[in-house]
C-alpha cells in the first residue's frame, strides 16, 4: 500500500484552500477561497433565487422572492380534507361560534361546503385578527371541507387552524 501524503492545517486561523506546486495540496490559513462554516452542506428547506428574462416591459424577474409576481398579487388557496367530527355516517350540526387561527390573513375569505354541496360564504368574520370569530349559520352535514383563498401582496398569509364550538349529532339521517 503507497502512502498518502495529506494536508497540512494551521490551526492559527480559518483554513483556505490554496494551489500548490508539488503534487500533494496543502491548506494555508492566507489564501482564498476561504472555507467557512456557511460554506457547509445544510439540511432542510433552502430558498434559491432564480432570475428569469423576457417580462412584457423587458424587466428581470426574480423567483421566491418579494410578495408579488412581476406587481401582480399571489393568489392562494387551501381546502382542507373532509372533517368528520367522528363517525362519517352520523349527521351533524355545525352551529353557534367557529374560531379562525391565522396571520397576516386580513385579505383571507372563508368558505364550509357541507357534504360537496353548494358552498357557504363566511363574510361575517374579520381576519385581520389573529384569532377571529364568527356566529355560523346551522349547517347540517356529515362531513365539510373549509376553503380559505385570497391574494397576498404584503406579509404571506398563515392559516393555523380553526375551531367549532358547537357539533351536535343528528344521528344517521
Amino acid at each position: 500500500m503507497a502512502a498518502s501524503a495529506s494536508p497540512s492545517v494551521s490551526p492559527s486561523r480559518s483554513p483556505s484552500i490554496s494551489p500548490s506546486a508539488s503534487r500533494s495540496p496543502s491548506i494555508s490559513p492566507s489564501r482564498s477561497p476561504s472555507i467557512s462554516p456557511s460554506a457547509s452542506p445544510s439540511y432542510g428547506y433552502q430558498e434559491e433565487n432564480v432570475y428569469l428574462s423576457g417580462a412584457a416591459v423587458g424587466d428581470v424577474l426574480a423567483m421566491n422572492i418579494g410578495k408579488t409576481d412581476d406587481e401582480t398579487p399571489i393568489y392562494y388557496e387551501l381546502e382542507t380534507q373532509e372533517l368528520e367530527f367522528g363517525n362519517r355516517i352520523i349527521k351533524k350540526s355545525l352551529q353557534d361560534k367557529m374560531l379562525v387561527f391565522s396571520e397576516n390573513a386580513a385579505d383571507s375569505k372563508l368558505q364550509i361546503t357541507p357534504d360537496e354541496k353548494n358552498a357557504i360564504n363566511i363574510d361575517n368574520i374579520n381576519l385581520g385578527k389573529r384569532v377571529a370569530h364568527t356566529t355560523l349559520p346551522v349547517i347540517e352535514a356529515n362531513f365539510v371541507t373549509i376553503r380559505w383563498y385570497g391574494n397576498a401582496t404584503q406579509k404571506s398569509p398563515v392559516l393555523e387552524g380553526f375551531y367549532f364550538n358547537n357539533v351536535q349529532e343528528k344521528g344517521i339521517i
